[in-house]
């Protein structure tokens, strides 16, 4: 008797782990996912203030493209920044190149590169920019506000093509060199996408 009560007690643990197993899932509502967006503009041959710009598709990134049916809201949790690459005309020494701001935009566009009216959004504002703690050392500079993120989350969910803009300002000094050959630089935006 004993035997067949352990027996009983041993199946009914069994049913229960099969019936618990088998519960339908689908119930989970949100699924968190993270994607980083790469940037690669180019200044070249310019004099400053003037500004560099990259035209970004989301399309062209498979985890926007398997889930833009589904986003629910998409965060902008962060940027970095690295200068790969610069020259000035007269090769001014890396250590003395300070620019006396870069400001970074995100301006949404149509998928044929018309400019969205009013949807350009400041992203940050960097004040005496030393290029030689940016360069070829990518550094986190950017922590998007939440209200400004949550009117892009808006727009991204609405349109995945926009302008990413570096605006560089003239140069901090006496006898700098305003006219570059080449800035290089890279930035990678990581954004968090909810889906449902």
């Amino acid at each position: 008797m004993k035997n067949l009560k352990s027996l009983l007690v041993a199946l009914l643990v069994a049913a229960g782990i099969i019936g618990f197993s088998s519960c339908d899932v689908t119930n989970i509502s949100d699924v968190v996912l993270q994607m980083t967006v790469d940037f690669d503009p180019i200044f070249e041959d310019k004099m400053v203030p003037d500004s560099s710009i990259d035209l970004t598709d989301l399309n062209d990134y498979e985890t926007y493209r398997d889930n833009k049916e589904d986003i629910e809201d998409a965060q902008i949790l962060h940027f970095n920044y690295r200068i790969d690459e610069i020259k000035t005309e007269n090769n001014m020494d890396i250590d003395s190149i300070v620019f006396e701001s870069v400001n970074f935009y995100m301006i949404l566009t149509t998928a044929n590169g018309d400019r969205i009216p009013g949807q350009r959004y400041k992203l940050g504002e960097f004040k005496n920019l030393h290029v030689s703690d940016y360069y070829k050392t990518a550094k986190h500079i950017i922590e998007v506000p939440s209200e400004l993120g949550n009117l892009i989350s808006e727009q991204i969910k609405s349109t995945p093509y926009f302008v990413f803009v570096t605006e560089y300002s003239g140069l901090v000094g006496e006898n700098v060199d305003n006219r570059f050959d080449y800035i290089k630089s890279h930035m990678d935006m990581v954004l968090r996408i909810k889906t449902k």
